[in-house]
C-alpha cells in the first residue's frame, strides 16, 4: 500500500499527464459555478504551481479551458498555488473550495495590473457567492 506521500505524487504525476481529462473536468465544474466567476475569469494565463514545485501553464478562453501544459505560460495574469492537503481532501471526497481557500491550501494572487484587478474582482465575486 502507498504512504499518504506517495500517493498525492502519484495524483500530481497523474494530472500532469492527464491535461486533456483534467482539463475537461475542470471545464465541465465551471460550468456549475455562476456566470460571474466565468466573466472575470474570461480570457486569462495562468500558471498553477505545486507544492513539490510541478507546474501547470492553463490557457482560459472566455473563462474556459482552451488549454493546459506542463510548465510555466508565459505573460500570466495570475499564479495559483496548490498545497499538497488539496491531495489529502481530494483522497478522502471532502475536498471543498471554500475550505481550500480559507484554510490557504489554495491561494492565488493576480500579476500586473490587469491581474490585480481580476484578482480582486475575483475575491469580492467568491466572497458573494459565499466561498
Amino acid at each position: 500500500e502507498l504512504s499518504e506521500e506517495e500517493t498525492i505524487e502519484a495524483q500530481k504525476s497523474a494530472v500532469l499527464e492527464n491535461t486533456g481529462k483534467v482539463s475537461s473536468e475542470i471545464n465541465n465544474a465551471l460550468e456549475n459555478m455562476p456566470g460571474i466567476l466565468n466573466s472575470i475569469i474570461g480570457d486569462v494565463n495562468v500558471n498553477v504551481y505545486f507544492e513539490s514545485e510541478e507546474i501547470l501553464g492553463v490557457t482560459f478562453i472566455d473563462g474556459k479551458i482552451s488549454a493546459m501544459e506542463v510548465g510555466e505560460k508565459e505573460d500570466p495574469t495570475f499564479n495559483v498555488y496548490i498545497s499538497d492537503a488539496v491531495f489529502v481532501y481530494l483522497n478522502t471526497n471532502s475536498f471543498d473550495l471554500k475550505t481550500a481557500l480559507e484554510n490557504k491550501d489554495i491561494t492565488y494572487e493576480g500579476l500586473g495590473f490587469f491581474g490585480t484587478m481580476k484578482s480582486a474582482l475575483l475575491t469580492t465575486a467568491l466572497t458573494l457567492i459565499g466561498m
